[in-house]
């Protein structure tokens, strides 16, 4: 589930935002959903659809997470070198 989420989230988010650790934050973040969900009560039996949507909304906070300080850095990074002066028609 968490490889799943974390390669959609690297599909989704345009001109590659997101970094490779994207599947690594949400493969890690469904583990810590499938913990949350067992130790609630809802992980009992072989299947079980309370486990698997905790499972979905931890992986998609982490994939979310993750874009947002990608995009924030990005976004930090080009502020910079626009006050450095090198503004879209200028060279180094």
């Amino acid at each position: 589930m968490g490889l799943t989420l974390g390669v959609a989230g690297v599909l989704v988010v345009p001109h590659g935002r997101i970094r490779i650790c994207t599947p690594a934050a949400a493969i890690a973040a469904v583990l810590l959903g499938t913990m949350v969900a067992r130790m609630a009560g809802l992980g009992i039996g072989r299947f079980s659809p309370g486990e698997l949507i905790v499972q979905i909304v931890f992986g998609l906070c982490a994939v979310v997470l993750v874009a947002a300080v990608a995009d924030r850095r990005s976004s930090r990074h080009k502020s910079r070198d626009d006050a450095a002066g090198a503004g879209p028609g200028r060279r180094r």
